[in-house]
């Protein structure tokens, strides 16, 4: 889940340990997805979904106290709620399904088209149009996937449609979250995600469910819920000891940890069509983030033309 910014939480300032923390949250999700891919063997991807939103729905009543604080999961955007906690479902299943057939490689590379994605739909769903230069790196972008993914050759594996439509999904979670981060939240979010979660995977998870009695299934089904939700708290704390301009980048330390963990867990060697299209989406990913950043600095000249102080 993309971190959402908490005026309250910026008191301090530690770029260093943000970056340390940062790419140890990106290890977090990285382990999370080898355990999923790991228990997906034996453990249907949707009973797997159900029990992640079952395990964040009682976290959040139990960390936030919502019995004393009720007020913390006020929303008005109640409809806009449930579909984006259905968007992170669906995310969720694909991604999951995705790694059943994918590398961990394979998957995350696709994965990472998403801010491509975001840049590309900002425009007709926020109205924050992408310039040449961004849409450049968009289609560039695309290209690594593509090189990824090898369309219409004998090394393209049908699973990767679910990685396209997992990243499709993810980008329009992102820009519902900015659209709710304006008015709502960050416990309400994690709330109704949660409740969306589970109730739409209830059905799905039922007609497929098989009961977990192995301690080591047990073991690692906990391991997957905490070392997502824990990573998702430890990329809060990056974010309040330094700006994401800087982190930002580091995020991209993800397709390393997949690689390292998919070679290390299932022998998975990444191809050479994974590096250069991983390397591909990284640069444009990395240039898009680059022009933003140039964006934002000219709107806040205009807004504040105020001369420097001598």
């Amino acid at each position: 889940m993309p971190y959402i910014k908490d005026p309250e939480m910026e008191n301090t300032s530690n770029p260093i340990k943000g970056i340390g923390l940062i790419c140890i949250a990106f290890f977090a999700f990285s382990a999370s997805d080898a355990v999923a891919k790991f228990l997906s063997s034996g453990i249907h991807p949707f009973q797997l979904s159900f029990i992640r939103f079952v395990v964040q729905f009682v976290a959040v009543i139990l960390l936030f106290r919502v019995w004393s604080n009720p007020q913390c999961l006020t929303t008005k955007r109640p409809l806009l709620q449930l579909f984006r906690g259905l968007m992170l479902a669906t995310v969720t299943n694909l991604h999951f399904m995705a790694m059943q057939h994918l590398t961990l490689s394979q998957a995350i590379t696709i994965m990472f088209s998403m801010p491509l994605l975001v840049t590309a739909l900002s425009g007709p769903i926020l109205n924050e149009w992408a310039g040449p230069r961004r849409w450049a790196a968009i289609v560039v972008g695309f290209i690594g996937v593509l090189v990824v993914i090898r369309p219409g050759s004998e090394g393209m594996h049908w699973a990767s449609l679910y990685s396209v439509g997992a990243a499709i999904c993810y980008s329009i979670y992102t820009l519902q979250t900015r659209i709710l981060s304006q008015t709502d939240n960050n416990q309400s979010m994690l709330f109704y995600a949660a409740i969306a979660g589970s109730v739409a995977m209830a059905p799905l998870s039922y007609t497929v469910w098989i009961p977990v009695t192995a301690p080591i299934e047990i073991g690692l089904i906990g391991f997957l819920c905490v070392g997502a939700m824990g990573g998702h708290w430890i990329l809060q704390q990056a974010y309040r000891l330094a700006p994401a301009p800087i982190l930002a980048p580091f995020m991209y330390t993800q397709m390393i940890w997949m690689g390292l963990l998919g070679f290390a867990i299932f022998g998975d060697v990444p191809s050479y069509y994974t590096i250069g299209g991983s390397l591909i989406i990284a640069a444009s990913g990395l240039y898009i983030l680059y022009r933003e950043q140039i964006t934002q600095r000219s709107r806040t000249a205009v807004s504040d033309p105020r001369p420097p102080e001598m």
